[in-house]
């Protein structure tokens, strides 16, 4: 027996009625098992069951769809009986009319009805797609954000049918009619988006907020053994606070013990299209199933076209794909200091880099890094680094010598504080080295993919870099990094022979950095940092001027930071105790 559906209503006639609901009342008492399993006693209750749920028969636009009821009227008592019991009633979408006729409801018009009967605080719907889609046929038509105007407006111009069509009505029926809360799970069988509306005097609007929660696990994970197991395998070089992350879906992050956490730093500036994103997440799958990695001695479409997409974001000319983000400052130093020795004829030149700076852990890369606390144990370093002070040009012009190639900084620094470059600085650098032909190197790793307002930091003064390096986001959870350079220095520094990796460059990351790219155009992400920054910076503000603690805010865009009198550790760690 083919079904049939007319705007989302399932045509039934009386055989397909009888079978209906035997088919519902199974899959009730299915329903009804899973919950006691959880420890939760429920009964299943049909609309039938104490005259709960009282119908007429439905039409669709004038048709006559069968045995589809239109709920007249609902009778509550059978539910508040048993919740006073401590029952749980799982009702069944089946009533009846006045003749005492059986007929099937559709279950979000049940839910809708019930909830206005015992009015209802909160009101959950659950489906298995997507969302709502301007135009189905097309993927990167899912609505984020509908506000009830928008989503009758939809429904009026004919984009919402099918299933999502009751779905949707049902929607503004719950708000019209008082309900204070209401959730639209949908997709729960991947990905469960959450489509909520609080009601307030302020704003009526439906919003939509990426969220799992897979609370299973806690059922099976000690998370203290996996701790401890942790410190007897992994080498200590971190302090990690004593929780063990299992999943994350949008902004939050979920520990085993079913607790959610707001990720502020986005896995340290990583995770910038927040965590589960679909797309990202099918491109890596894909590619999975094509091709993880071939040699560099061979040509793979997927890092070609993420190559492109960088470059043209960039407005850099040549890029050279690494495994990290210090790895792209080895790569980047190696780059200028090839371009003088071709210019010079020899080699033993410096670098200026800052003081307070940081930029990675290898040798190379803590040999420009400005914190003596990092590099005192690794001694000696890479020779031929001076150092300058951040934002004070005087400063670097007095490091400068006919044996310098190269100054290099962060367009914002970060572990220093939080300091973005001043206009007449970064200005300043890039006109000095313009005139001795030095090559500036901006470090993006941390500051760069939008952070900023930009997608790189440096556009926001329009001082172009002769060697950029990025990372972190670039790959959004893949291991991936990059330095990228003019055509100028390309043609005067690495060459074949000169520098190279295993793994960098593959196919797999070539897919994650083209599919982070495709979503940040999307979603308009730096468009975004520049809508809600203003906001952040505003809350900031506040919270210095309330709290005597608090010193400072500084940033810029999404990057920003409060300098507090307290140790910050101590802060964190409490902050995590108390579920903050």
């Amino acid at each position: 027996m083919e079904p049939v559906f007319v705007n989302g209503l399932r045509k039934t006639d009386a055989d397909t009625m009888e079978i209906a609901e035997m088919v519902l009342n199974k899959v009730n008492k299915s329903l009804v098992t899973l919950v006691e399993e959880l420890g939760v006693q429920a009964v299943g209750v049909s609309g039938k069951d104490g005259g709960l749920l009282k119908v007429k028969k439905k039409y669709s636009n004038g048709e006559d769809i069968g045995f589809v009821g239109e709920i007249t009227d609902v009778n509550p008592k059978i539910l508040y009986d048993l919740l006073e019991k401590d029952f749980l009633p799982i009702v069944c979408p089946i009533g009846l009319d006045d003749e005492y006729n059986t007929y099937n409801i559709n279950a979000d018009d049940a839910a809708c009805a019930i909830a206005r009967a015992v009015s209802a605080e909160k009101l959950a719907f659950l489906t298995d797609i997507e969302g709502v889609y301007k135009d189905p046929s097309d993927k990167n038509t899912l609505i984020s954000e509908l506000t009830v105007s928008d989503a009758k407006k939809l429904i009026g111009d004919g984009f919402i049918g099918g299933g999502m069509l009751p779905k949707l009505n049902n929607c503004i029926d719950a708000i019209d009619n008082g309900v204070q809360e209401f959730i639209f799970l949908m997709d729960v069988s991947r990905t469960a988006y959450c489509l909520r509306y609080s009601q307030t005097e302020e704003s009526e609007q439906l919003f939509l907020e990426i969220r799992r929660r897979n609370l299973t696990m806690s059922n099976n994970i000690d998370k203290q053994s996996y701790i401890d197991e942790a410190e007897k395998e992994l080498l200590h070089t971190y302090n990690r606070f004593s929780l063990v992350l299992d999943h994350g879906e949008g902004v939050h992050l979920y520990d085993t013990d079913g607790n959610a956490y707001l990720d502020f730093a986005a896995g340290i500036a990583v995770c910038a299209l927040g965590y589960s994103n679909e797309h990202h997440k099918e491109a890596l799958k894909a590619q999975v199933d094509k091709l993880l990695h071939t040699s560099n001695l061979y040509y793979n479409a997927p890092v070609i076209e993420a190559a492109d997409k960088v470059l043209k974001a960039s407005k850099m000319d040549r890029i050279f794909f690494t495994n990290s983000g210090t790895e792209a400052i080895e790569g980047a130093i190696k780059a200028a200091k090839k371009y003088a020795f071709t210019r010079d004829g020899h080699a033993g030149h410096e670098i200026i880099a800052m003081n307070h700076s940081f930029h990675g852990r290898s040798i190379g890369a803590l040999s420009v890094t400005g914190n003596a606390h990092y590099q005192e144990p690794f001694e000696p370093l890479m020779p031929g680094v001076k150092f300058a002070d951040f934002n004070d040009l005087e400063s670097v012009k007095s490091q400068v010598t006919d044996k310098t190639c190269a100054i290099i900084m962060e367009t914002i620094q970060g572990e220093g504080g939080i300091y973005p470059a001043k206009k007449e600085f970064i200005e300043g650098v890039r006109a000095l080295c313009d005139e001795k032909d030095i090559l500036l190197i901006l470090d993006e790793i941390q500051c760069g993919m939008g952070r900023s307002g930009e997608m790189f930091a440096w556009q926001n003064y329009d001082v172009k870099p002769d060697i950029m390096t990025c990372a972190k986001a670039l790959g959004c959870g893949v291991p991936v990094g990059a330095f990228l350079m003019t055509q100028r220095v390309a043609d005067k520094s690495l060459a074949p022979g000169d520098h190279g990796t295993t793994y960098g460059g593959n196919p797999f990351v070539g897919a994650a950095v083209s599919a982070v790219f495709d979503e940040f155009k999307r979603l308009d992400i730096v468009s975004h940092v520049k809508e809600v920054a203003p906001y952040l910076e505003k809350k900031l503000d506040e919270l210095v001027a309330k709290f005597d603690c608090l010193t400072a805010r500084r940033g810029m865009g999404l990057m920003q930071g409060v300098e507090c009198s307290l140790p910050v550790g101590k802060v964190s760690a409490e902050a995590l105790n108390q579920a903050l």
